[in-house]
């Protein structure tokens, strides 16, 4: 992506700045997935491989690095105890390397800051201390650091984002020291537990008074043995009073700053007492919704400006309209935790809960969908029936009715069997007119839905109020309706 080197930087720190900003980048579309936009601070001109018209900084990509490009001058302390390799990346604060510790002959990731002036090696020394001070399986570990450098642990497997998007590949991770593995597409579940392990992670910062501040699937790692890791804390701040603060050591904070695709609506209005951890929950949100549509939120494919301005009016496209068969739960989720204000987002504990209650609930999905298969059997069976059958078609429509009920209690989000089940019941209705049971048709009417029997303690199945409302006008008790089902 190309600039124009003549071109000035916007004035630091005002809204016009960011609506303007596509005047600055011309007509490029934005590059969700490996940028970021700081707004308010800008690197300087002279640096080599930086972007002198914009604060773009490119986060981890696998497929920028050039393998042959030599390293720039290491410290003293790095050259001394490392063997440096490939580039891995790069970043706003510097460029990653693979570095092989020569004495415990372990692979690391070194990464050396690219900037000489204070305000910038100011920033990369805060981002090596928070980052070095959280501890946590899901984070990545840091080993040692110095001026200008940080050791860190060589992360090994595919950005979420690679396995999860509409039109992209699948993954490519490297095995340690060895060759690459391709990796399938991911499903839902899978992408879930993803983000339910990320959650953690994010706790454990909040709790640390910590915001992340640019949680997306491309900062999210995962491993071919089921490693999950949050990279890219380099936009996270230390909280004080539960809000950003407005300076870190001897530089100023940038509130407006982050991913552009996915940015929460607060950080627009420039205070910074109006950002804390509920903008990593929008993130999170948005996380989800990508899980669920395969894109960013606000990711349509044009301009920075047209972006930016829908990120400002929370603007983006509901899930159902690139994914119809989305569970409406997990749907209603990312609802909530992109809302426009920031007290109705759940906190990250209750997010990560009600995705944890997904999961559970889904393991249920294929006995309920052996629920629906009896079902639709039992109406064909009443189907069948003839009109001196009558009881026989009553029986085989109660227990089809059951059968769909217990389906439901067993997972709701089958996409049409509530509709199916309608449909049944008013057949069910009908024939009840035909065959003259007219109660009954008038119970099942005014009903609609037959209750779930419950379990006893002692394990036999308490009729439910449906049921013994039709023991009353069918003279049958339950016990005997279900001995007759029962097979001999």
């Amino acid at each position: 992506m190309s600039r124009n080197p003549t071109s000035k930087p916007p004035a630091s720190g005002s809204l016009g700045s960011v609506v303007d900003a596509d005047e600055l980048f011309g007509q490029d579309p934005l590059r969700t997935t490996s940028t970021h936009y700081d707004f308010e601070a800008f690197r300087p001109a002279d640096q080599p491989g930086t972007v002198q018209r914009s604060a773009l900084r490119t986060t981890w990509t696998p497929e920028s690095p050039k393998e042959d490009e030599p390293p720039p001058p290491m410290e003293v302390a790095v050259g001394t105890r490392y063997k440096v390799g490939t580039l891995l990346g790069r970043g706003g604060q510097g460029k990653v390397f693979s570095c092989m510790h020569e004495f415990l002959d372990r692979e690391v990731a070194v990464k050396l800051c690219s900037h000489s002036d204070g305000v910038q090696r100011s920033r990369f020394r805060s981002e090596a201390r928070l980052t070095s001070s959280l501890s946590h399986p899901f984070i990545t570990p840091v080993y040692d650091g110095g001026d200008g450098f940080l050791v860190m642990k060589r992360l090994v497997g595919d950005p979420l984002d690679h396995l999860i998007d509409a039109d992209g590949d699948s993954g490519t991770t490297g095995a340690h020291r060895g060759g690459p593995v391709k990796r399938r597409k991911a499903d839902l579940a899978f992408a879930v537990e993803v983000i339910i392990l990320a959650c953690h992670a994010i706790e454990y910062a909040h709790a640390r008074e910590v915001l992340h501040r640019d949680i997306k699937a491309a900062n999210i790692i995962t491993g071919l043995y089921g490693e999950v890791t949050v990279i890219d804390w380099g936009l996270a701040v230390r909280l004080e009073q539960g809000h950003v603060p407005q300076r870190v050591e001897d530089h100023p904070v940038s509130v407006c700053a982050g991913t552009p695709a996915c940015m929460p609506p607060e950080v627009f209005e420039g205070r910074h007492d109006r950002v804390g951890k509920p903008a990593d929950v929008f993130l999170l949100g948005a996380l989800l919704y990508h899980a669920l549509t395969g894109r960013m939120p606000y990711d349509d494919g044009g301009s920075l400006k047209s972006t930016l301005a829908k990120a400002r009016d929370v603007n983006f496209p509901p899930v159902e309209r690139f994914n119809a068969m989305a569970p409406p739960r997990l749907a209603t989720l990312q609802k909530r935790a992109m809302s426009r204000r920031p007290h109705e987002r759940p906190t990250v504990t209750e997010f990560r809960t009600s995705l944890q209650q997904w999961i559970r609930q889904s393991g249920n999905v294929d006995q309920a969908r052996h629920c629906v298969e009896l079902a639709r059997l039992l109406v064909h069976r009443a189907q069948l029936c003839s009109r001196r059958e009558h009881e026989v078609k009553t029986d085989c429509y109660l227990q089809a009715l059951a059968q769909y009920d217990r389906g439901l209690v067993l997972c709701e989000e089958m996409p049409g069997v509530v509709t199916e089940r309608a449909w049944v019941l008013r057949e069910f209705i009908e024939a009840c007119v035909v065959g003259g049971d007219i109660t009954l048709a008038r119970l099942l009417e005014r009903h609609n839905r037959l209750p779930v029997g419950r379990l006893s303690p002692g394990g036999v199945e308490k009729p439910s109020e449906g049921e013994a409302a039709l023991d009353q006008i069918t003279g049958k008790t339950t016990t005997t309706r279900r001995a007759r089902r029962q097979p001999r």
